[in-house]
């Protein structure tokens, strides 16, 4: 629903899906950073886990990878959401360049008011930092 509130500017949407500079070295670095940030190893441990948790037997492999490819699709869609949402409320700031950790703080400042922009982006680099810690904990466990 933000990614439609935010009133996007459709052109530029449409565009930005089929363009994909990928002979550009910072495209492939960005898309490498985000792949790794998204495909990580304890993203295995865990879905083995639910798999043993919700007792399933290999006669349910089938329904397995259904419950995984919509999981998928679903963070996807949410992720895609608010990367839109993002980019046209920032736009509506003037605010059309992040390169740096602290142009992206800037800019939601910009966009909530300085404390609550900087509370926001504190509070979600805290929370990724947990899941990331978690997950290594998890996987260094389940591992030994």
């Amino acid at each position: 629903m933000t990614a439609i509130w935010s009133h996007p500017h459709l052109s530029a949407l449409a565009r930005g899906m089929v363009t994909v500079p990928i002979f550009r070295s910072r495209y492939r670095f960005s898309l490498a950073a985000n792949v790794g940030a998204v495909v990580m190893p304890w993203m295995i441990f865990y879905q083995q886990g639910a798999v043993i948790d919700k007792q399933w037997t290999t006669r349910l492999l089938k329904t397995a990878r259904w419950d995984t490819g919509i999981g998928a699709v679903m963070t996807q869609a949410i992720m895609i959401a608010m990367v839109i949402t993002a980019a046209a409320t920032l736009r509506s700031h003037h605010i059309t360049s992040l390169q740096s950790v602290s142009q992206i703080s800037r800019g939601l400042s910009a966009v909530l008011g300085g404390v609550v922009g900087k509370l926001t982006w504190g509070a979600g680099h805290f929370g990724g930092r947990l899941c990331r810690r978690a997950g290594s904990v998890v996987g260094g466990s389940l591992g030994y």
